[in-house]
């Protein structure tokens, strides 16, 4: 368990039955900073509506929570709990981070603060003890991706885009031949800013490394990110593309592109606010590899520029007027 303010990991939670699964419950002192409260037998009664001090059994961290961090429920208010302790070695100082400025008594009583004192309910009648909010269903893959997709396209209609040229310039720097490392891959994730969880980013690096070598292929990685695009709009893309390709050799000379793109209808100059030449140059810029503008263009970087572009607008007819507008008179009938 951590605190999410300093997201540091302090308690490992565990399935076995060991000191790292046991947690121990102490009566408060009371506030009596230098009095330390008893351990509750095991079968010992408690009061109804009592509070309790919950203390992890190999770290001697208590089970506390942050007032800041707290969520409104149906249930009532429902806070973060982390795990905090009272001793340091050789002094009491809890997490010094966390509770900057306090004198060393201030400290010394903290252990007795209200956020660290559990409420446990008892009733003789086991239906009212049941526990009856509605609580979110449990995360899935489909959830977990749709939550990290959410938080891609939230940065903009270029938002695909600007996640693909950023692993780009990974590429570039660690001369990588498309695949990353599945834990620089994450890093790469949270230094872009898609601040969620590791277990999240996990589960979605999970979804391209199936066979567990560690290696993840960047371009299929961004393709499951993104989610699948459409019958129709992938159309709409091929017939540009093959209309382009006049030699049917599923390569199209960039000159041919330079010459037939019209920068007008683009979104970042619509929304973005740049002129047709840098449109142009930002498509071009996509087709690189490893920093170095190609002569010819194949269809996969054509279709992924696209491709980022439809994960990043809902309405189907939006992204038709788009390509209408780059590519006039490219559109079969």
């Amino acid at each position: 368990m951590a605190t999410k303010r300093t997201n540091r990991q302090l308690v490992y939670m565990s399935s076995a039955v060991n000191a790292e699964a046991i947690w121990l419950t102490v009566l408060p002192s009371r506030g009596r900073s230098n009095a330390s409260g008893r351990f509750l037998a095991m079968g010992q009664p408690l009061t109804v509506q009592d509070s309790l001090q919950i203390t992890h059994r190999q770290t001697n961290m208590y089970l506390t929570c942050d007032p800041a961090e707290k969520t409104a429920t149906e249930f009532g208010v429902e806070y973060e709990a982390f795990a905090d302790r009272s001793t340091v070695p050789g002094k009491l100082g809890l997490i010094v981070s966390e509770f900057k400025g306090l004198s060393t008594s201030q400290t010394l009583s903290k252990p007795d603060a209200p956020i660290f004192a559990w409420h446990f309910v008892a009733s003789n009648d086991r239906s009212a003890a049941q526990d009856r909010r509605t609580l979110p269903p449990p995360a899935t893959k489909d959830t977990i991706l749709r939550e990290v997709q959410d938080a891609v396209k939230a940065r903009g209609v270029d938002a695909f885009w600007n996640l693909r040229e950023f692993f780009q310039q990974v590429e570039k720097r660690t001369l990588s031949t498309g695949k990353i490392d599945r834990e620089d891959l994450k890093a790469c994730l949270l230094d872009w800013g898609i601040n969620t969880s590791s277990h999240y980013l996990d589960t979605i690096v999970d979804l391209v490394d199936n066979t567990r070598l560690g290696l993840i292929d960047v371009r299929e990685f961004l393709a499951v990110l993104r989610g699948p695009v459409s019958a129709n709009r992938e159309r709409l893309v091929e017939d540009i593309y093959h209309a382009l390709d006049r030699n049917h050799e599923r390569v199209v000379d960039i000159d041919e592109v330079t010459r037939h793109f019209h920068g007008e209808g683009h979104p970042l100059v619509t929304i973005g606010g740049l002129s047709e030449k840098d449109a142009l140059a930002h498509l071009l810029k996509s087709f690189e590899v490893k920093g170095k503008a190609p002569k010819k263009v194949t269809y996969e970087k054509f279709f992924d520029y696209y491709a980022d572009l439809s994960a990043a607008i809902e309405d189907d007819y939006y992204f038709e007027d788009i390509l209408r507008s780059n590519w006039i008179g490219f559109f079969k009938k």
